[in-house]
């Protein structure tokens, strides 16, 4: 036997930049999705399993989600092997997910379609930062060499990011601005 979870976060679709959001924000509404598993067996039969409404879904322990502040998590509502086989929480509020409306897209006539374009990729010029050996580097901005030669956000000896700025929006979070 096996056993299919989900865990659903903001990511870039329902994003708030700083706080959960307020009934009076505007926001996409909660995280959905739309899931499709094709399993090929061994003898050839295939079968496909579709997200519906006989999937079972509840409030995780991520309750907000941000890409640019991180998670704030409540374990309380934490359900250890919830995605194994046989697990039953008879104790838990289970809710049926709802159906979702057809698209409004207007180019593909309410067709839901591909966003097909190349990943969005940091240029040359992306990292702004000041070495404290100037020997090291010839300039501030990354050439397309120097970029290339990067694995990770490793430095040499006595290399310093140093940010152009650096603010506090929010108690407790700091935005650093690297060019």
């Amino acid at each position: 036997m096996n056993a299919v979870g989900v865990k659903l976060g903001n990511g870039w679709y329902s994003q708030e930049q700083y706080v959960p959001p307020s009934a009076s924000e505007p926001n996409y509404g909660p995280p959905r999705l739309l899931f499709v598993l094709h399993i090929i067996f061994e003898n050839s039969d295939d079968m496909a399993i579709y997200s519906d409404q006989t999937w079972k879904g509840r409030q995780g322990s991520i309750v907000h989600d941000s890409v640019y502040n991180g998670e704030i998590v409540d374990n309380r509502y934490d359900r250890p092997s919830w995605a194994q086989v046989g697990f039953n929480d008879s104790l838990s509020l289970w809710i049926t997910p709802e159906i979702m409306p057809p698209p409004v897209n207007i180019t593909a006539n309410g067709q839901m379609t591909l966003q097909d374009m190349p990943p969005i990729r940091a240029g040359p010029d992306a990292l702004h930062f000041e070495i404290e050996n100037p020997s090291e580097m010839k300039n501030s901005y990354l050439t397309k060499k120097d970029f290339n030669d990067i694995q990770g956000a490793r430095l040499h000896d006595g290399g310093i990011l140093k940010p152009i700025s650096v603010s506090t929006p929010v108690l407790g979070v700091h935005t650093f601005d690297m060019g």
